[in-house]
């Protein structure tokens, strides 16, 4: 099957599109992002994506390279504590079945340097948003 694409620039052109951007385009995140160069400059939303093993070279990711060229500085990792995928599997099905049990809470971890490894949710955050988020308190 065919789809045809086209850059996020070139279809939305609202003054302020939004302050958050979630990309799930299955190993194309990096033309998502060059397909919408000019709103991340423009409106510095937050990104999130997601990023595999296979992704990184030396700690970082073409990714994670054109996020920081656009001017993203700051890169959390959101981890599920307790998580899902240490171990093998008899561990991971019952991490997840303490979970549905007990419960589990989300933690955003700043990296500076990502060990290769799936990652599922990388947030990206613009130093625009952090000041504005310090001027807000």
């Amino acid at each position: 099957m065919e789809v045809q694409g086209c850059a996020i620039d070139d279809v939305i052109r609202t003054e302020h599109p939004g302050s958050l951007v979630k990309i799930d385009v299955e190993d194309h995140e990096l033309q998502a992002i060059r397909g919408m160069a000019r709103m991340l400059n423009k409106d510095a939303p937050c990104v999130v994506f997601e990023q595999h093993a296979g992704d990184f070279r030396g700690g970082t990711s073409a990714v994670i390279e054109a996020l920081r060229g656009l001017g993203y500085l700051s890169f959390f990792s959101v981890e599920r504590a307790p998580s899902s995928r240490a171990g093998g599997l008899l561990t991971q099905v019952w991490s997840n079945l303490k979970a549905v049990c007990g419960g589990f809470r989300m933690e955003a971890v700043e990296l500076h340097k990502f060990e290769p490894g799936f990652y599922e949710m990388i947030i990206a955050v613009h130093p625009d948003v952090e000041q504005a988020a310090a001027d807000a308190r």
